[in-house]
């Protein structure tokens, strides 16, 4: 359908008000990738939403109601306990493990521009109006972040695009572990065969990989495990990863590893791979086992797995630029985010003073990804 206009827009407030056949189908969803799938969005629902939080979804049609490709945007936004003086806001549905906000497109149904000039188009339009919009994870080299960018100006929002994080990554399709491992740095690929041989040599290692299929209460006791010995910090939402590897692994998108040393869980990895892409989402390794680079050398286990078992096109490692992540991927893109300040009201225009200063525009970072929300509460 390209070149169609959007000809219908519905929203809903919650998911129990989307009946069967009124959207496009989950499985239609998931041709996207996990990330646009409902699995996805129930679980950042349930694990991350606040009390105050609602959720708002758009359905969008390229022909009258019933007859056309559809597509679905998650977003949500401050119930109505608000304060008055709190921005009326819409964001995306997104969070802290966000890697990707993009409209759910069934491929080759909706044309994204059209779709993007028809969302701004509708938004604006809403009663009461949002002051302010802000969605984050976009793809600034997408067909929809343009477009979209330009229909929010063409109907009075100011609007301020910033980098919101990067995300490291490497083509794959067709090649074998030695091939990949040849594009790396000698450095690693040298402290690799070390520690590999030396584990090899004390028979202490073990791997395991699971699907979810089977043995997944093990994969997923071992993760809390490591995950509490680990350096890392606790999580700001501590049910989310569990309920993503059980979302994760009821679609065929889960694979958990863990590295076992003289039977003690001493790493553990969560990747989602869904339409020939993987995601390294998670790891964390116990710091007792830090002389094995047990968290290397489980990497290594699961690429193996990725390119000659799954036959993976692409390789992420999610959100961040932390230097060891270009030791493994060898290409870099961006996340950028959207905020927008309506100028047909005072709180949209009190809000865009603060943050465009005037109109110079300041630069946000990777932190102010709820500035919005948490300055006006």
């Amino acid at each position: 359908m390209t070149g169609e206009q959007i000809m219908f827009i519905k929203t809903y407030r919650d998911f129990s008000e989307i009946t069967d056949g009124e959207v496009t189908s989950a499985e239609e969803l998931e041709q996207n990738g996990f990330y646009s799938s409902l699995d996805w969005y129930a679980n950042l629902v349930n694990t991350t939403l606040g009390s105050e939080d609602a959720v708002r979804i758009y359905r969008l049609e390229a022909a009258p109601e019933g007859q056309g490709g559809r597509s679905l945007l998650f977003a949500r936004c401050l119930g109505e306990t608000r304060s008055p003086l709190t921005p009326r806001t819409l964001f995306s549905l997104t969070g802290p493990y966000s890697v990707l906000f993009e409209p759910s497109l069934p491929p080759g149904t909706v044309n994204a521009e059209a779709l993007a000039t028809s969302l701004a188009g509708y938004i604006s339009k809403e009663k009461p109006i949002w002051d302010v919009l802000h969605f984050d994870c976009l793809d600034p080299d997408s067909t929809f972040f343009g477009p979209f960018v330009h229909a929010l100006r063409q109907n009075g929002y100011r609007v301020q695009p910033y980098f919101h994080f990067g995300n490291w990554y490497e083509p794959v399709a067709g090649l074998s572990l030695d091939e990949y491992l040849n594009r790396r740095p000698s450095a690693l690929r040298n402290t690799l065969k070390r520690k590999l041989r030396r584990l090899e040599k004390s028979g202490a290692g073990r791997f395991d990989l699971s699907t979810g299929r089977e043995d997944l209460e093990p994969a997923i006791s071992a993760y809390h495990q490591i995950y509490r010995a680990s350096w890392k910090q606790a999580e700001p939402f501590p049910n989310f990863t569990e309920g993503l590897i059980r979302a994760a692994a009821a679609a065929g998108s889960l694979r958990i590893g863990v590295l076992y040393i003289e039977e003690e869980p001493a790493a553990a990895q969560v990747w989602i791979a869904a339409r020939g892409r993987a995601t390294i989402f998670k790891l964390a390794y116990d710091q007792r086992f830090k002389e094995y680079s047990a968290g290397s050398l489980l990497t290594l286990h699961m690429l193996q797995h990725a390119l000659e078992s799954d036959g993976m096109e692409e390789i992420d490692f999610g959100r961040g630029d932390d230097p060891y992540k270009s030791q493994w991927m060898s290409c870099r893109r961006e996340r950028w985010g959207i905020m927008a300040f309506s100028s047909k009201t005072v709180r949209g225009t009190l809000a865009a003073g603060i943050h465009l200063g005037g109109g110079k525009i300041k630069k946000i970072g990777s932190g102010m990804v709820d500035f919005t929300k948490t300055l006006w509460r």
